[in-house]
């Protein structure tokens, strides 16, 4: 792999990553130059700023340039939602690993169903119950609002009129 074809390589993980030369330099202690020094092949980072530099970018050096390509590997979509995953609290850790579940399980029923027509459709709007509509009315009782009108503005507000 040529220098050109490494700094391609790293330009093309920084701008998937959404960040700037200079968010990059000032994360490494470089200057933006030199990043730009890299992408576009005039010289190249050493070995561990490499590494470092896939770490910044959400991906490791083999996934980056291509040497260990494996059925298991984890593409760099894998290695960002992992990276996501640990940084949620665990109220959110709960929420991923509800949904990983209820979807793996719908998905392998379906696999020994071979059903097609088993996905739920993902709300457009936001999910309103009817616990939600009941504390509301309550809450605006003394202005006449009851559970028929609240039902009746969340079904003009969110239905598909077009």
């Amino acid at each position: 792999m040529t220098k050109a074809e490494i700094g391609a390589v790293l330009k093309e993980l920084r701008l998937a990553s959404g960040k700037t030369q200079k968010e990059v330099a000032d994360l490494l202690g470089r200057t933006q130059q030199i990043i730009g020094h890299w992408e576009t092949g005039y010289s190249q980072p050493d070995a561990n700023t490499l590494f470092t530099l896939c770490d910044i970018y959400g991906t490791t050096v083999d996934d980056a340039f291509g040497f260990k390509k494996k059925s298991d590997s984890l593409s760099q979509t894998d290695f960002l939602f992992i990276k996501k995953y640990h940084s949620l609290d665990e109220h959110g850790k709960r929420m991923v690993e509800f949904t990983l579940n209820e979807e793996f399980c719908r998905c392998e029923s379906a696999k020994q169903k071979n059903d097609e027509d088993n996905i739920v459709p993902y709300p457009q709007y936001p999910t309103v119950t009817k616990k939600d509509i009941k504390t509301f009315a309550a809450r605006n009782k003394k202005k006449g609002v009851t559970d028929e009108k609240i039902a009746e503005l969340i079904y003009n507000l969110f239905s598909d009129k077009e």
